[in-house]
């Protein structure tokens, strides 16, 4: 679904949709909050995002998740286009004018818009994504790769083992 996106305002910000909602495993709500000034980098160089706030940090103590190289880089493109401040994620019309921000609300809207256009193998089309698609495919994967469930659970803010089983189990 990357691949398929162009370079146009709406196309970037789909691929940092796309990126940041697998590489985060955040809720719709928390993707829309992350800022420009969110991005920052681990102690060993590597880039991460500051989450300030989520369901599972009702206090806003926050803590860095680490992204990739690739989801920095669009990052940074994005910003000098839209400027370094404010939301990350924002709307962008049928013209290509970008707003202020994104309402959680918007993102199966997009995924929706994303997907349209996806063929997979076989002439199929894929299972229609939602706002926690991200988490479970991410979940899925990480599960595939080895990791333990408490790792997983860890990653995604799950406070049960139930929770966690669930979004795991979920494909």
């Amino acid at each position: 679904m990357i691949e398929a996106q162009d370079d146009s305002p709406r196309g970037i910000r789909n691929k940092i949709l796309l990126l940041m909602g697998y590489e985060t495993m955040r809720r719709r709500a928390e993707l829309v909050g992350f800022e420009f000034e969110d991005l920052t980098y681990l102690l060993n160089g590597k880039p991460a995002l500051r989450l300030r706030f989520s369901k599972a940090d009702q206090y806003g103590e926050g803590r860095l998740i680490g992204i990739s190289k690739d989801l920095e880089e669009l990052i940074a493109t994005w910003g000098d286009i839209i400027g370094q401040e404010g939301k990350i994620l924002r709307s962008v019309d049928r013209h290509g004018n970008i707003g202020e921000k994104l309402e959680p609300s918007a993102i199966s809207y997009i995924l929706r818009q994303v997907q349209a256009n996806i063929t997979l193998p076989g002439n199929k089309k894929p299972r229609q994504w939602t706002g926690h698609s991200f988490r479970v495919g991410a979940a899925v994967d990480l599960v595939e790769r080895g990791y333990t469930i408490e790792q997983v659970m860890r990653k995604g803010d799950w406070r049960s083992v139930q929770a966690g089983l669930r979004y795991v189990m979920a494909e």
